[in-house]
């Protein structure tokens, strides 16, 4: 029971973690870039607008796309959407008609809850209503005359339309208007017959033109023959004026000459004398300046021999000081780096000196160990051995060891003790005088 009941358990919360990952992915979805959205809640209220992007909407929440640029809308004849309209004389007339809106995202909320998403068809309805009713002004011969007129005002109430539902137009064009063909030959034999009457009526001007030019020249010759009389009248009389008026300003000029001749005699005489008084007081100061001058010059010169001479004696004080205490630094210099070569030197050979002496000691430890251990491994193997072997004849364990060690799967009991014995005793002193030279070079001439 308890195993069925955690898998029960296990079950439901798979279950609800699925149903949990299905809301989020539905509460988190993306706006593409060509579009905006408005958020709707479960009730269907408008929580919100969005432009593009990827989005939060909370769980259980909807979202509805409006195109994000201007749409174009299209009444053509090739898509069979062109309109047909009664003008004012009863003509049937046929418009082909484009225009182009958008919708700001601000106004979303307000457009969805006038129109829900019908907002497109609405204002297609809207713009058809408005160019039948414009249509219906206007005779069918204004829509050549007046057509400008017409496009304008279907244009403004299309706009004024669209701002009622907060929704913005572009741009609006009336491509093109079908007349009925009766309507089109009356309206070009009218527009032929206006063009000959304009043509005369042109003619007519260009007459009139011509007389009235013909006419401003003949003014335009007397008027300019009567100016160039009264013009040389005039320079005769202005020339007479200056040539008096010359004569009048040479008698004055002279007259001031000659009185400005004699004064400037009178004052260049004065000049003359004021200037021999002016330049005797200036030679006498500039005498007197140069006096003072070459007073200043000497008493300069003498003392700045002596601030040299003085300066010169304190220079040479200071560089001798200067050396003096050059000699000393470097004599210190030197004697200090003698001392720290010497200690130097005494710490280097102080630690060799340890050096050796530890390696020294070490060696003669280890050997002394080493001595030490393979005495004690030849005792232990002596021991062993006599403890083997007490009690038993020593040429049989030597015949023995002999047998196994030469003969292979041989027992020394198959071989002819004789010839044992001769081995066994062979081997026996081989063996010892191996030892007593192996104890000889280890232990400084000792034998067992």
């Amino acid at each position: 029971m308890g195993s069925e009941k955690m898998m029960w358990v296990g079950g439901l919360s798979a279950v609800v973690s699925l149903i949990i990952v299905v809301i989020i992915c539905h509460a988190d979805q993306t706006v593409d870039f060509e579009h905006n959205a408005i958020i709707l809640s479960i009730g269907g209220n408008v929580k919100g607008s969005v432009g593009p992007g990827r989005h939060w909407y909370g769980i259980g929440c909807d979202v509805v796309t409006f195109d994000r640029f201007d749409t174009n809308v299209e009444f053509t004849e090739a898509s069979g959407t062109q309109i047909d309209v009664r003008v004012q004389d009863g003509q049937k007339v046929k418009i082909d008609v484009s225009f182009q809106y958008g919708i700001p995202k601000e106004s979303l909320k307000n457009i969805y809850a006038m129109h829900k998403t019908n907002f497109h068809h609405t204002l297609e309805y809207a713009a058809k209503s408005i160019l039948r009713d414009v249509a219906s002004l206007y005779p069918a011969e204004e829509f050549f005359s007046k057509r400008a007129e017409i496009e304008t005002k279907m244009r403004d109430q299309l706009v004024t339309e669209a701002d009622e539902r907060k929704i913005q137009v572009h741009g609006f064009q009336v491509r093109n208007i079908g007349l009925p063909d009766a309507l089109n030959a009356r309206q070009i034999e009218v527009e032929m017959k206006n063009l000959d009457a304009n043509a005369k009526n042109e003619e007519l001007e260009l007459d009139k033109i011509k007389a009235n030019a013909s006419l401003i020249q003949v003014t335009l010759e007397a008027h300019r023959t009567k100016f160039i009389t009264e013009i040389e009248q005039q320079t005769i009389v202005i020339e007479t004026k200056e040539i008096q008026a010359m004569k009048q300003i040479q008698e004055i000029t002279k007259q001031q000459i000659s009185k400005i001749t004699e004064e400037g005699a009178r004052n260049v005489s004065l000049f003359n004398k004021e200037t021999d008084i002016a330049v005797e007081e200036i030679e006498f100061s500039i005498e007197r300046e140069k006096q003072i001058t070459k007073r200043l010059v000497d008493e300069i010169r003498v003392s700045g021999e002596t601030n040299l001479t003085v300066y010169n004696q304190r220079t040479e004080n200071k560089l001798l000081d200067y050396q003096k205490r050059l000699a000393i630094y470097n004599e210190e210099t030197y004697r200090l780096v003698e001392g720290l070569r010497s200690e130097e030197k005494r710490a280097v050979n102080t630690f060799r000196a340890n050096l050796e002496t530890k390696r020294a000691v070490a060696e003669g430890q280890a050997a002394i160990l080493l001595t030490q251990i393979k005495q004690t491994n030849k005792n232990e193997l002596f021991n062993s051995r006599f403890a083997a072997y007490d009690g038993l004849d020593g040429s049989v364990f030597l015949a023995e060891e002999i047998a196994d060690a030469n003969l292979g799967n041989v027992q020394y009991m198959d071989v002819k003790q004789d010839t044992l014995i001769e081995q066994a005793t062979g081997h026996s002193s081989i063996y010892t005088e191996e030892a007593n030279k192996e104890e000889e070079g280890e232990g400084g001439g000792r034998r067992l």
